[in-house]
């Protein structure tokens, strides 16, 4: 597959140079390899990034593999596995007024961490600073909800894996029938909020839905319609708080992940930077509705 990435460069130059980032990471992928991989400002191809909710598909891919091999139900309670699980209450808790992260679930190294891209903090006046927001060095459990580090190329190569029924390279990571069976909408009709609201401002934004049929398989978000200019209908997605998305395009062919570390979650111009990314992708290799003039 031809793929002139030009136009992405261009556009993820303009958001460095227009202080929407400080650095950012794109790939987009096929089942047979990379298709494009760039990098800017403070990123560069071995940069490491807070994966931070985007670990959910790798924990997922984790407990999949227990149910192939017959060691996890997938019907069974949490409360049946972790009996403690039954006890918990739930707690919002906070320091004073400020948020506290919980620790990943892998401490980095500090080779790793000299690696890592900072967080920044979108100001009022839409510039960018320092923050000291981020995972305690300590792990407080093993989080597979938001513990895991990688580059952007190790997330492609982890979506590569997904676009192949489950195999990369020779090596058979899960079933096709069970990748399958987690990219299908398991929420029978029940509908999703048109808008979530935050509970900590200093992490993230609100977050709109758009108003379109969606759902949930298991371990990602689902768009159930063709969006215009954009990915297919069954589409997988989901993000993590820094402001890292991906998504995975089964029927196109193709997945895409965007990489940056900016708080807090849902930066209306990062998100405008990721719409004109997905955009210039689909330009390339084709959608299913064509965009909107």
């Amino acid at each position: 597959m031809g793929f002139d990435g030009s136009s992405i460069d261009g556009l993820l130059e303009g958001a460095l140079a227009s202080g929407v980032v400080h650095g950012v990471a794109a790939t987009v992928v096929d089942r047979d390899g990379v298709l494009y991989e760039h990098a800017s400002g403070e990123s560069s191809a071995d940069t490491l990034y807070r994966n931070a909710s985007m670990t959910k598909a790798v924990a997922t891919t984790a407990a999949l593999q227990l149910v192939e091999q017959g060691r996890l139900d997938l019907d069974a309670t949490v409360a049946s596995i972790c009996p403690e699980f039954a006890e918990i209450q739930l707690l919002e808790r906070y320091d004073g007024n400020t948020p506290v992260l919980h620790a990943p679930a892998t401490k980095p190294t500090a080779e790793d961490r000299a690696h890592l891209l900072d967080i920044r903090m979108r100001q009022p006046d839409g510039s960018l600073a320092p923050t000291e927001l981020d995972f305690p060095l300590e792990p407080e459990w093993e989080a597979g909800g938001h513990g895991s580090y990688g580059t952007i190329g190790d997330y492609g190569r982890f979506l590569r894996a997904w676009l192949r029924d489950g195999e990369l390279d020779g090596t058979r990571i899960l079933g096709a029938e069970t990748v399958a069976m987690a990219l299908e909408d398991h929420l029978g009709g029940a509908p999703l909020p048109e808008i979530t609201r935050s509970a900590v401002p200093e992490l993230s934004n609100d977050v709109p839905s758009l108003p379109v049929p969606q759902g949930w398989g298991l371990g990602f978000h689902l768009y159930m319609t063709d969006l215009p200019g954009m990915r297919s209908a069954g589409s997988a997605d989901w993000a993590g708080l820094f402001n890292c998305y991906y998504w995975l395009d089964r029927r196109a062919g193709v997945a895409a992940v965007f990489m940056t570390q900016i708080l807090p979650f849902f930066d209306q111009r990062v998100v405008e930077t990721l719409m004109g990314f997905e955009l210039a992708v689909y330009a390339q290799v084709g959608a299913a509705v064509p965009a909107m003039s």
